[in-house]
């Protein structure tokens, strides 16, 4: 057997092997646009090239459609300095010589751009032999005593006629295996278990509590990890940097593991107000009827502000908004319009407003553009001027009032047992 990595007892009689560790954890789809590197030429950018130089009678006819993988290789010092290229109908810089056919290279790039092939396929065989060869894993050294006091998982494992427990009786020693725990996390939650609390970190991130959470779920030690975490929780930064959806699922998941209801009541009211479409549990063992409930109220709250939308837009139809005819038809076609440009007209936008959140949307509705038109009045000054019409209606005051969400978050105990 290999030398554990972790000993948590001397005399430990369970290895536990951690295999694939530190996998990606609550993996989210809401993200907003991923950021292009700097290193990776747009595609629109490089049609436009080719274009250009296909006009110029530089690049033939043949090549319009040619599908390019732009390569990023650092010179060696004993490649050839390029020399400093002209500006053209490329920019300064020239044209970029991965993205050109062979014929129209120098002697000198035809070597630099084969050098940098070489050099990539010989790094992604080696890689896919080293992934082949071994495997990663992380060996913990464990006392049963305190797996089977601690956790039923390991309870039952141990002493229930299993195939593991009658290894366990048999030879007085056990192998088992786990899969894609982070491994700090699967370390901290047995630390916790052999009653290793000076060996803990003062203090964790958000997502670190989140791991140890799911790892506790699934081997059963609530009430210790509860007991030994509670001070991690004081020491978190209540403000997400900058993906709110996602810090908010992992706060949603906290909320529900420690029974903290402000928490989870804060969480799944961001949830249900930044959600852009059906919440998925991404990999954490949130109950099914949580999940379901915030979707519900998603729905739920967009169509509420959609619905005001269109009392709104029958009431200028019919003559009971505006000052005036010609007030409610200005209000009425303004509105329409900005509805068709957005995609928000009844026949369009329906259940389950994909890629919308009520969030977005009532900013959205902040920016719809207010029609502006004149009245001919009379004033002291003058006997007759056109002056810009003002009226309550006009500026779509009665439109952004219904922008406000009346739903305060879900009940934790509604859900779960506390106590």
């Amino acid at each position: 057997m290999e030398t554990p990595d972790y000993i948590l007892d001397l005399e430990g009689e369970i290895f536990i092997t951690l295999k694939y560790p530190n996998c990606e954890f609550v993996p989210c789809e809401q993200e907003g646009p991923q950021k292009v590197s700097s290193e990776v030429v747009d595609h629109e950018l490089l049609q436009r090239w080719m274009g250009m130089a296909i006009d110029a009678g530089i690049m033939d006819e043949k090549y319009k459609k040619l599908t390019t993988v732009p390569f990023v290789v650092e010179p060696d010092d004993d490649e050839i300095q390029a020399t400093e290229l002209e500006s053209g109908i490329w920019g300064i810089g020239g044209p970029p010589v991965d993205i050109l056919p062979s014929s129209l290279l120098t002697a000198e790039e035809r070597i630099s751009r084969r050098r940098a092939r070489d050099e990539l396929e010989k790094k992604m065989l080696q890689l896919m032999s080293d992934e082949s060869d071994t495997e990663a894993v992380v060996i913990f050294q464990a006392s049963a005593k305190h797996l089977m006091a601690a956790s039923s998982y390991f309870r039952s494992l141990l002493t229930i006629g299993m195939a593991e427990s009658n290894t366990f009786q048999a030879e007085g020693r056990l192998s088992t295996t786990a899969e894609c725990w982070d491994e700090d996390a699967l370390l901290y939650v047995l630390r916790i278990i052999h009653c290793q609390h000076h060996e803990l970190p003062d203090k964790v991130d958000l997502e670190m509590l989140g791991k140890v959470c799911v790892v506790a779920d699934y081997y059963d030690v609530h009430d210790a990890v509860r007991f030994a975490a509670r001070p991690w929780i004081a020491k978190l930064d209540p403000q997400g940097p900058d993906d709110s959806y996602r810090e908010s699922v992992i706060w949603l998941w906290i909320g529900i593991f420690f029974r903290m209801p402000g928490v989870f009541k804060a969480a799944s009211l961001a949830l249900i107000k930044e959600g852009k479409s059906h919440m998925p549990p991404l990999g954490l063992p949130i109950p099914a009827p949580i999940v379901e409930e915030i979707n519900a109220r998603r729905i739920k709250a967009i169509e509420g502000l959609m619905d005001h939308i269109y009392h709104v837009e029958d009431e200028y139809l019919s003559g009971k908004r505006g000052c005036s005819f010609e007030c409610s038809s200005m209000l009425y076609g303004a509105l329409m319009k900005n509805m068709s440009v957005y995609g928000l007209s009844r026949s369009e936008f329906m259940a389950p407003f994909t890629h919308n959140s009520y969030t977005s949307l009532a900013n959205l509705i902040d920016r719809f553009r207010q029609p502006r038109w004149y009245d001919p009045r009379s004033s002291k000054y003058l006997c007759w001027q056109y002056l810009e019409h003002e009226c309550h209606d006009a500026h779509f005051w009665e439109i952004r009032a219904g922008r406000f969400l009346d739903d305060e978050g879900l009940e934790l105990k509604d859900f779960i047992k506390m106590g």
